[in-house]
């Protein structure tokens, strides 16, 4: 059987979440919980929001979204989203 790859097919959004340093500086976060790994089909505001609402859960301070088949070659495709953590 064959099999087509079309530019993107495997592409994902894939979040890094960040947390604050010695210095209260963000800096990435280590571990397995600290990616995530989005549907390339989602808008990129809608992995934003999957993004912002598991940096929340896990208590990370910040998060940048990227597009690519795996992190190794992924681009980052925004800015790092700070949250605050003020009610």
């Amino acid at each position: 059987m064959w099999s087509i790859k079309l530019h993107g097919d495997d592409m994902k959004y894939i979040a890094r979440f960040y947390t604050l340093g010695s210095d209260k500086q963000l800096v990435e976060g280590l571990g397995s919980h600290s990616v995530a790994y989005f549907d390339g089909r989602l808008s990129k505001s809608n992995a934003s929001y999957y993004a912002y609402s598991l940096a929340k859960d896990r208590s990370y301070f910040g998060y940048r979204l990227y597009k690519g088949d795996t992190m190794s070659d992924a681009k980052p495709v925004s800015d790092l989203v700070a949250i605050s953590w003020r009610n």
